[in-house]
């Protein structure tokens, strides 16, 4: 069975916005409680899941489910469902060329600002027309690789928006030797390649080969995108990266932040190096000895997940 019905369980409203910033169709994702369907005045604060490169919302914060080859996606044990057993209304949308959303082609934006201007709309559209309710309550955002890059693009630009941010291996640093001689021959011209030959496919980006039953499920996800990376999505990692260099250190709203000591899609050093520069004064970042990248989901994901719950909380206690 395809990955685009989630469980039967899953209490998942799905509906299309359209972009102002590009005029495709984004695609958006509402988990509500009955009891906060009702009276969403009573929730506690709203979250908002931010999914990573050629990933979808789906995939990245649902269960994958072994009785379908873990390509299924189950509601039940999931982050959406943990946090809407403790009171909270979670959203999410699929980044254009990801997942249900639409997209010049697969795996492809324009530029990196397109993403955060996308993610900001849609956190508008939620908290200010479907339920201006959420206006008085507070904001928190979840992101994982690049949805942690689009989040702390989000708290730069609006940090006085949200009351924090949980960061799941933030993309701010490209891994050491990640795409070997090709990718040290191909940076230099990163700007040229993606000017003239935005959507050419040009590096295959690292496996879990850490844990291997989670590639599996990853790779039979049909939503995924399983090509290379494209030359302008390349080019705006690059940088992103090199601005965040010098802007890190405008990082105000609080945040907690995870990182595997094994990860080989982005640089541990560098994670930790963000981590030391953002200016919060409320920050906390967790090191996980022997983990890669998607921390949510690796063996262990209990601790990360109740830890950033209760840090979320305590943010709320004075709401």
């Amino acid at each position: 069975m395809s990955s685009e019905q989630p469980s039967a369980t899953d209490i998942c409203v799905e509906e299309d916005i359209t972009s102002k910033a590009s005029g495709l169709r984004i695609h958006t994702y509402r988990w509500i409680p009955p009891s906060l369907a009702d009276n969403p005045a009573n929730t506690k604060a709203s979250v908002f899941l931010i999914h990573g490169l050629h990933s979808n919302t789906l995939c990245e914060y649902l269960e994958p489910d072994p009785a379908h080859h873990m390509a299924r996606r189950l509601y039940q044990d999931s982050i959406p469902e943990l946090l809407n057993k403790h009171g909270f209304m979670v959203f999410a949308h699929d980044h254009q060329g990801h997942g249900k959303s639409q997209g010049k082609c697969k795996g492809y934006f324009d530029s990196m600002d397109t993403l955060v201007a996308d993610a900001h709309q849609f956190i508008e559209w939620i908290t200010e027309e479907k339920y201006p309710v959420l206006k008085e309550k507070p904001v928190f955002l979840i992101g994982c690789s690049m949805g942690s890059l689009v989040t702390i693009l989000l708290g730069l630009k609006y940090g006085p928006l949200f009351r924090g941010a949980v960061l799941i291996s933030p993309a701010v640093s490209q891994a050491k030797n990640q795409f070997g001689f090709i990718g040290r021959l191909l940076k230099p011209m990163s700007s040229f390649v993606s000017a003239w030959y935005p959507t050419l496919l040009v590096l295959r980006l690292p496996r879990n080969e850490k844990f291997p039953e989670l590639q599996k499920s990853w790779d039979n996800d049909e939503l995924n995108y399983h090509g290379k990376l494209r030359a302008r999505v390349g080019e705006q990692f690059i940088k992103t990266y090199d601005e965040l260099s010098v802007k890190s250190s405008n990082f105000h709203i609080p945040f907690i932040m995870y990182y595997g000591s094994e990860d080989t899609l982005v640089d541990p050093q560098g994670m930790q190096r963000f981590y030391d520069m953002a200016s919060s004064s409320d920050k906390k970042v967790v090191a996980l000895e022997g983990r890669w990248h998607i921390l949510h989901h690796e063996p262990g994901k209990e601790f990360v997940r109740e830890q950033f719950l209760q840090w979320i909380q305590e943010r709320c206690k004075d709401s």
